[in-house]
């Protein structure tokens, strides 16, 4: 079932029944359910008494009441008798009797008390025939004080027979013979006797029939309906009608019993009053979901409601949506409540007892379903077996009990659910989300969870509603202050983990999601209350969002037991569909159906129902809108009886032909990774037009209101023209459309509602300000009209006074001379005709009715009279009394003060007027002030509920790619980027860095490098020397120089002074380079930053703004495809174009004596730093040569080159130092601060020995020759001689081994050492590589972004700071910046180095432009005026979080600079004239 609206009142509540609710269950005084079915009600004296049979066993009970309403429980009147229904009570004699039918026949019951113990008397003779008889009444006629028995036949006749004296019936009186009638009853009015009856249908209910006659003896005639045909008599059947003789008036109360299927005991009671018209002969029932009877008037009333609960405020979950409803009180409510698809309302006022509680909704079909209502924590109860009247009426009044105080929480909702869309949602889920890992897991609700997957480059968002809803959203949502417990436990066992599958449970309305390859499954529940439970890889449970009881059909859930899915629909498989399938579902339908009729269920159904809900219940992968859409689709009547296909062959065929499309629909729908999805939308209060052309991704129309979604097309909404298709391309995104454009109304509505309840409030104030003062207006022109209608009647006034006085002074009584005015009135005395009775003589004080004059000049200060004139004073006391009244209508009363004269009585008003005029200007400024204090404080009140109230849904916006980075556009034009830690900042360098860009640095402690992106198209343009200075600024205000708030200056090199090739024996770490050649240095940074508002525009907005000094990208593009083609034979196409290159040349350096900057000096006109840049890159490539040569000959020992080489070598040595000493030195740039290292450090040699060849050391050639003169006469054999004899050999020997043996352990250490050497070497020479690589690329302007990455460059033309009318605003982007680089952002505030956190710093700056925005007179509706905010620009700021944009802040602790602060009529931070340094300090 599901209810298409919902509103709800809450009516009152008391203990007891202080209403009738037709349909409700009726409680005795003791809280019991009245058991009181088919009965009748008698009056004795004050007292009502209401018999009838038990539902349990048929024994008669007796209630008695005194108001109709609360009802006491008499208890049984008879023991001995069971089955005995419909009793009836009569008191034909001293005796008392009891009517009723037991086994097809009449049975009396008979006692000498009313309230006594009955007796079976005998069962009672009918005449004149012998038939059995059944549903006995009764009617009492007033008139004659007899009474009628009326019963109904089996030959369907329905008689009435008189009751005599000893409680036997005499003959019958009159009969009905017009059809099948029974439950019989009789209300006579106007001297017209009414037979009411009802149709033999068992215990379903149908339109109940009344006939008339004149006398009680007939003839009966008519057969109208007593109520709508459609209505069944409201699903009851006549018991009774009760006659209430009231003093005002007589009301007539229809009696009925709303049975039960079985006519059990969850029947009800259906009461009501008749309307009778004895002259047209009808009678009708006034069906009210509320009333009562004063038993003592006979004046029928209904409720007023105590407090109401609209449904559009309450929290909507699921397809719920608010729409408009001409026929509601509120003219809103709520549509698509179904399965999980709930209203909840809290805060809901109880009494600690039982009390009424009315739901106004409506459903499509009651017979589909149930409705249900959660009350606090209690379980789910169905509202039909609270008032059988539910969902057939637009209000249902249920008895609840509920906790004293505003503390209550209510949920409506209703069974229903379609498992196919969750097959379809999980089939692309799984599509998404496989590879995935849960970055982090939040609370939106006690019901709602958001899940955030990512991986490289992806990330993903997957809302959860529990038992609704499960899917992808492309919106922010704002999460809980802190994770629940479940969520915790979650997070616990989750994040990080990867997503490996993602599938439905078979065909049941249950999505798995398995992570790290099923070691932990999370399974979500889209039944019932629905569940979120998470199990280990054995599926024991973990945790899950709520408990579940074991119950009928239902399993117990809880942390521990195991969670089971073999009871899971299909769980082991989709059968195949075969005839025999087919044939036998038929056959289970037809044995359903037979078995509800001889139960004697209610079977309300449309056509076709049966047939398509048949297969539904047991074909169950097929819902039945699918089968629906299959049908139509084949040409198959849908609305055949199940039997009539099983018996046709022909029909069984075409009916499997109509479920496989519907298969081949389920097919064509999970084939691929993702499906399509369709909207169905209606136009409010307008017929809808199909809608044409409408793209996937295209947003949906405006001003449509969304019914429902399928993942295809159904047949019968495509051929209905009151729907609007919107198709989208992805579910995922179709359902995310559906339900955030739900969620975004009934946010935008509630902020709307704050703000006018806030705007209401500030009226009701300056109205009671404004009718304050106006009664003090009035209150002046009074006193001037009363003193000019005393000076005006200054005669009559005198003979008045005196004439009292003359009284007074005569020691007559105060009363007597009340009494005398008053005759001397009545005999039309002129002087007391004008006195107006009371005489407050206590007060010497008398008032006189006066005429006005006919002109009355203007007093000086400008106020005038608005009266109109009178006739003259004597025609007051002349003509009709109807004419002396109109004229005393027409007169002032006047209160005269007897102690003084007339004029003195004039006076006194005149000073009073003067007294008014005062107060009144002292009321006004008063006023003015306390407006002011209210406006403020109203203000206040709607900044706290709005701050409570989540911010209206925007779409989760895409970054830029420079976003990651701090940057900002400069007042030029160009890209600056800066890097927010080591990683960025080698990202920087080796991504972005690219030829004509320029590298700016601080030698500071924590200072960024900065890159400024020049145009690829004309790389050698300079700089400007603003954007320059900018990029400094930056780099030393994100250094430590902002916290010792002691700026100093940066400096700034060209792209190719930069590098990573570090000197020999040094390591350059993540985000250190080196720096070669001059450095530029920048004056002293000042200190100030500002946070700035920018909007991107879209594409057609772009031609009217000055586009930024950026390149085109296609071009880009083409030429990196070209010269990365070409890398390969650069040097040779150099060579080749070395002509034009200088044509270039020389055009450049005509441009750039143009644009010379002072700052920057460009490679024309700066020889004396490109020569040490070009010895640099020759020593460079030198090197490399030398490191392979020195590579290649380790391997084949000592070389030993000729002296001159070796003197070539050394002077070389020798050259490149001196060049090293004369050039800058060398900077290494670590992430957090600057070193400067020593280049020649890094050419120290390890110390080698002595090879053979070389030359000796000094005094060594001399002793050498002197040691050759004395022994050149010795030849081997003398000298070995010698060394025999001398002992010199053995040494020698030994000498000689420990030489060998030091000798080869040095060799194996210079090899380990050539080893490392050869090592490092390698990782120059690659380093050098790449270095020569990206030199020539720098040279050939060659990009190394992807064409991804270039096609993103463009982005920055379509950002501004100041959109101009008529351009489309599509995003808002924070950017922080030097100040002077957002001169022309209408949105900026400065900001100084100080204390506070940046955190807090940001809010109050959001929060300063959302106030600023709601001032009377900044908001430009049109958005025209450049100088005031518009609404798209409010809307967007609005929604920026405060999360987001701290992190575009690069440094810690500041202090806020606004001109005027938070009351700026703007937000902004300074005015075009530069007021913003003069702003408060925060």
């Amino acid at each position: 079932m599901k209810p298409s609206t919902l509103l709800w009142a809450y009516a009152s509540g008391v203990l007891g029944a202080p209403w009738i609710a037709p349909g409700a269950v009726w409680y005795d005084t003791k809280g019991t359910k009245i058991d009181a079915h088919g009965g009748g009600v008698v009056k004795r004296g004050d007292t009502f008494y209401w018999v009838g049979h038990a539902a349990s066993n048929q024994t008669p009970m007796l209630y008695s009441s005194t108001d109709l309403i609360n009802w006491e429980n008499l208890g049984s009147q008879s023991t001995s008798v069971t089955g005995f229904w419909r009793p009836k009570i009569a008191k034909p004699n001293g005796s008392f009797w009891l009517f009723g039918q037991q086994d097809r026949y009449v049975l009396s019951l008979k006692s000498a008390e009313f309230i006594g113990d009955y007796s079976q008397s005998a069962k009672v003779h009918i005449p004149p025939d012998s038939y059995t008889y059944s549903d006995t009444g009764m009617f009492y006629d007033d008139s004659t004080e007899t009474y009628y028995l009326l019963t109904s036949a089996d030959h369907n006749i329905v008689q009435v027979n008189k009751i005599n004296s000893d409680g036997t019936l005499g003959e019958r009186v009159s009969d009905l013979r017009a059809g099948a009638y029974e439950a019989p009853g009789i209300v006579k009015a106007d001297g017209v006797y009414f037979l009411i009856v009802s149709g033999k249908t068992g215990y379903r209910s149908n339109p109940n029939k009344v006939f008339w006659a004149t006398s009680i003896n007939g003839p009966w005639t008519g057969g109208s309906d007593i109520a709508p045909q459609a209505e069944n008599t409201y699903g009851s059947q006549n018991t009774f009608e009760l006659t209430v003789a009231g003093s005002e008036k007589t009301t007539y109360v229809y009696m009925g019993d709303a049975w039960d299927s079985k006519g059990g005991a969850s029947s009800n009671y259906v009461w009501a009053p008749l309307s009778i018209n004895a002259g047209a002969h009808t009678v009708t029932i006034d069906y009210y979901s509320m009333w009562k009877v004063d038993v003592n008037t006979g004046v029928v009333s209904y409720p007023s409601t105590l407090k109401r609960y609209e449904a559009e405020h309450a929290v909507l979950s699921g397809r719920t949506v608010v729409k408009d409803c001409g026929e509601c009180l509120s003219k809103r409510s709520v549509y698509g409540i179904g399965d999980a698809n709930e209203v909840t309302f809290h805060n809901v006022t109880g009494t600690g007892f039982r009390q009424w509680l009315s739901f106004h909704y409506q459903v499509n079909n009651p017979e589909a379903g149930e409705a249900h209502i959660y009350v606090n924590d209690e379980p789910a109860v169905n509202i039909s077996s609270l008032n059988s009247r539910a969902g057939y009426h637009a209000s249902t009044p249920v008895q609840l009990t509920l906790r004293a105080g505003d503390v209550n929480t209510t949920t409506f909702g209703a069974t229903g659910g379609e498992g196919f869309e969750v097959a379809v949602d999980a089939h692309e889920l799984s599509a998404s989300l496989v590879s995935l890992r849960v970055a982090n897991i939040y609370d939106l609700s006690s019901k709602i969870l958001l899940l955030k997957f990512a991986k490289p480059e992806v990330k993903k968002q997957l809302l959860l509603d529990s038992g609704f809803r499960c899917h992808l959203t492309d919106f922010a949502r704002t999460t809980a202050a802190a994770p629940s417990a479940f969520v915790q436990k979650l997070r616990k066992v989750l994040k990080t983990r990867r997503v490996t599958s993602v599938k439905q449970i078979g065909t049941d309305r249950i999505i798995e999601f398995q992570f790290s390859d099923g070691l932990y499954r999370l399974y979500l529940e889209f039944f019932a209350s629905g569940n979120i439970i998470l199990t280990d890889k054995e599926l024991n449970i973990l945790t899950l969002l709520r408990n579940v009881p074991e119950g009928e059909g239902q399993e117990p859930q809880r942390p521990g037991l195991t969670y089971s899915l073999e009871k899971r629909q299909n769980y082991g498989g989709v059968p195949d569909l075969t005839k025999e399938r087919v044939r036998d579902a038929l056959e289970t339908t037809i044995q359903k159906t037979a078995a509800s009729v001889a139960s004697g269920k209610k079977m309300k159904k449309k056509p076709g129902d049966e047939l398509r809900k048949g297969l539904a219940t047991t074909i169950t992968e097929l819902p039945p809108i699918l089968v629906d859409h299959a049908m139509r689709v084949t040409g198959f009547d849908s609305t055949l009886q199940p039997s009539a296909v099983l018996e046709s062959e022909g029909l069984l065929n075409h009916l499997l032909q109509s479920l496989e499309e519907a298969r081949k629909v389920v097919q064509e729908v999970t084939s691929s990774d993702y499906c399509k999805g369709y909207i169905l939308a209606k136009r409010p209060n307008t017929e809808s037009e199909p809608l044409d052309g409408v793209d996937g991704d295209q947003p949906p129309k405006a001003n449509l209101l969304y019914e429902d979604f399928h993942p295809f097309l159904p047949r019968q909404f495509e051929e209905d023209l009151k729907y609007t298709v919107l198709p989208f391309d992805n579910f995922n995104k179709m359902v995310d459309e559906f339900f955030s454009s739900v969620e975004g109304q009934k946010l935008k509505s509630r902020l709307s509602e704050k703000e006018a309840a806030a705007e209401q409030k500030l009226n009701a104030t300056k109205a009671e300000h404004a009718k304050r003062i106006e009664g003090l207006q009035t209150v002046q022109q009074l006193n001037v009209r009363k003193a000019n209608a005393i000076e005006a009647n200054i005669e009559r006034v005198q003979e008045a006074m005196d004439a009292v006085n003359g009284l007074i002074q005569q020691g007559m009584d105060w009363e007597d001379i009340g009494k005398l005015v008053d005759r001397e009135r009545q005999r039309n005395n002129p002087v007391a005709a004008i006195i107006i009775p009371p005489l407050k003589l206590h007060e010497n004080t008398i008032t006189v009715l006066l005429g006005e004059a006919e002109e009355i000049e203007e007093e000086e200060d400008g106020d005038a009279s608005d009266t109109d004139s009178v006739s003259s004073f004597d025609s007051g006391y002349a003509g009709t009394e109807a004419s002396a009244r109109k004229v005393r209508e027409t007169r002032l009363s006047v209160d005269i003060n007897l102690g003084i004269t007339p004029y003195s009585n004039a006076r006194e008003y005149y000073e009073e007027r003067k007294v008014a005029a005062v107060k009144e200007q002292k009321t006004i400024q008063q006023s003015e002030t306390a407006l002011k204090n209210a406006e403020q404080k109203i203000a206040a009140e709607l900044k706290k509920g709005l701050k409570q109230e989540k911010p209206v849904l925007q779409p989760i916006r895409k970054q830029l790619w420079f976003e990651k980075f701090t940057w900002f556009i400069s007042s030029d034009g160009y890209l600056v980027l800066g890097g927010k830690d080591a990683h960025q900042n080698e990202m920087l360098y080796r991504r972005y860095l690219k030829k004509g860009d320029v590298y700016v640095h601080a030698d500071l402690h924590g200072a960024p490098s900065v890159i400024i992106k020049n145009s690829p198209g004309t790389p050698d343009a300079p700089i400007p020397p603003s954007t320059l200075s900018q990029a400094g600024s930056l780099a030393v205000c994100a250094s430590s120089a902002w916290d010792s708030k002691a700026g100093m200056g940066a400096w700034w090199v060209n792209a190719d002074q930069v590098s990573k090739s570090a000197p020999t024996g040094e390591f350059l770490g993540t985000g250190s380079f080196m720096v070669r050649g001059k450095k530029n240095f920048l004056p002293p940074a000042q200190l100030l930053l500002g946070l700035g508002l920018m909007f991107r525009i879209s594409e057609e907005s772009k031609a009217k703004h000055v586009k930024h000094r950026l390149y085109d990208v296609p071009d880009i593009v083409q030429s990196k495809q070209a010269s990365t083609a070409a890398i390969g034979d650069a040097a040779e196409k150099a060579s080749n174009d070395e002509s034009d290159l200088d044509d270039s040349d020389i055009d450049f350096q005509e441009d750039g004596e143009r644009k010379e900057n002072p700052l920057q000096p460009t490679d024309g006109n700066n020889e004396e730093d490109n020569a040490p840049e070009n010895v640099e890159q020759s020593d460079l490539a030198e090197g490399v040569g030398d490191l392979e040569i020195s590579g290649e000959s380790s391997h084949a020992g000592p070389s030993n080159p000729p002296p001159a080489a070796q003197d070539n070598e050394a002077g070389d040595d020798k050259e490149e130092e001196e060049d090293l000493e004369a050039s800058t030195e060398a900077d290494s740039i670590p992430p957090t601060t600057a070193t400067n290292l020593v280049p020649g450090s890094s050419d120290k040699s390890i110390p080698q020995p002595r090879q053979k060849g070389q030359p000796p050391k000094r005094g060594q050639r001399g002793k050498a020759k002197k040691i050759a003169n004395r022994y050149k006469d010795q030849d081997e054999e003398d000298r070995a001689a010698i060394e025999a004899l001398i002992g010199a050999k053995a040494g020698k020997q030994k000498a000689e081994a420990e030489a060998k043996a030091k000798a080869e352990r040095e060799a194996q250490r210079v090899a380990a050492l050539e080893r490392r050497r050869a090592q490092h070497q390698k990782q120059q020479r690659e380093t050098a590589e790449h270095e020569e690589v990206r030199k020539m690329m720098l040279e050939e302007g060659v990009e190394t972004l992807d064409a991804s990455e270039a096609a993103n460059l463009t982005p920055l033309d379509s950002l501004v700071g100041s959109p101009l009318p008529g351009d489309e605003i599509l995003e808002a982007v924070m950017v922080c910046a030097p100040y002077s680089a957002l001169a022309r952002c209408k949105y900026k505030v400065k900001l100084q180095p100080g204390a506070q956190k940046k955190g807090k710093a940001v809010k109050e700056i959001l929060e300063a432009w959302k106030t600023a925005s709601t001032k009377k007179g900044v908001l430009d509706e049109k958005s025209l005026d450049k100088e005031k905010m518009w609404p798209r620009e409010v809307e967007l700021f609005k929604a920026l979080k405060p999360e987001e944009v701290i992190n575009v802040v690069p440094v810690g602790k500041l202090r806020v600079m606004m001109a005027g602060g938070a009351g700026d009529s703007k937000g902004k931070g300074s005015s075009s004239k530069g007021s913003g340094n003069r702003g408060r300090k925060k």
